[in-house]
């Protein structure tokens, strides 16, 4: 395929050359957030070809696009999307529920045109928030769940995606924000730490940020440091007869009923002093 952006084809060229490199067809292929920078919806001939590679790879690709619906004004919303493309045409998806502030949605804008047109300035938008989480499934039935960016500190969305059958995680990301400065290994710590709360092994990829696997105890394996392209082959021990852990369960119950118990502590103790 010609592609339009070398981004693209830095990408085609990437997997193309992993999949001649191996003997056994791969189980999934994990494109980074918006490795796609079109609005798929705008451009067949892209879901097309993108099809044909998944077709002649012969395994599913889950790769991040943006993605245009229309509203109930008649006028298009465009999504932070990772879809899943499987052998046979097979398309699933999932909008970012969560956007990042004055990057994706810019809170206070209308109220504030100088702030917005400063966001606006520096390369952010506003992007509509997806609805509802989704729990991708392989041709195989495997289950897995997504996160997209900045959704992977957030615990709870991790935790809902296990609990409602996701037998693994993948972290999509664009990290080209974050340029050469610490948030880069901090943005993979909070991947590592998805994967000790829920019990189940993560799967990252980042454009410039680093990719890799990582098993359930927060073990990094088939590391790709940041600013460095490259592929990665990872296999990853799914939970199976296992069960949830006390986080994917629970969420952040535990954590309130904790803070509950300490205030009640300190009220019975300061009546309790008054009293005395």
């Amino acid at each position: 395929m010609e592609a339009p952006y070398q981004l693209l084809a830095d990408y085609l060229r990437l997997t193309n050359q992993a999949l001649a490199a191996l003997s056994e067809t791969p189980d999934l292929i994990v494109w980074p957030e918006v490795a796609v920078t079109d609005v798929l919806r705008w451009r067949p001939d892209l879901r097309r070809a993108l099809h044909g590679l998944v077709e002649d790879a012969g395994a599913p690709l889950l790769f991040g696009v943006l993605e245009a619906d229309t509203d109930e004004a008649d006028e298009d919303e465009i999504y932070n999307t990772l879809y899943l493309f499987s052998p046979g045409g097979g398309e699933q998806r999932y909008d970012k529920t969560h956007l990042v502030p004055w990057g994706e949605t810019i809170p206070l804008g209308e109220a504030l045109p100088w702030l917005k047109a400063l966001v606006y300035s520096r390369g952010g938008g506003e992007m509509a928030a997806g609805r509802r989480l989704t729990r991708f499934q392989l041709p195989d039935g495997r289950v897995f769940g997504c996160l997209i960016c900045f959704e992977s500190t957030l615990p709870n969305l991790a935790a809902r995606l296990v609990r409602g059958g996701a037998q693994f995680l993948v972290v999509a990301t664009n990290d080209a924000w974050f340029f050469d400065t610490a948030a880069l290994p901090q943005h993979l710590w909070a991947a590592q730490a998805r994967a000790l709360e829920t019990r189940v092994p993560v799967l990252r990829a980042a454009n410039t940020g680093i990719t890799a696997g990582i098993d359930c105890t927060g073990r990094l394996v088939g590391r790709i440091p940041d600013q460095i392209p490259g592929t990665s082959l990872v296999e990853i021990a799914l939970p199976t007869g296992r069960p949830l852990s006390g986080y994917a369960l629970g969420g952040d119950g535990f954590g309130w009923l904790c803070l509950l118990a300490c205030l009640g502590f300190v009220a019975v103790r300061s009546l309790g002093g008054r009293r005395a």
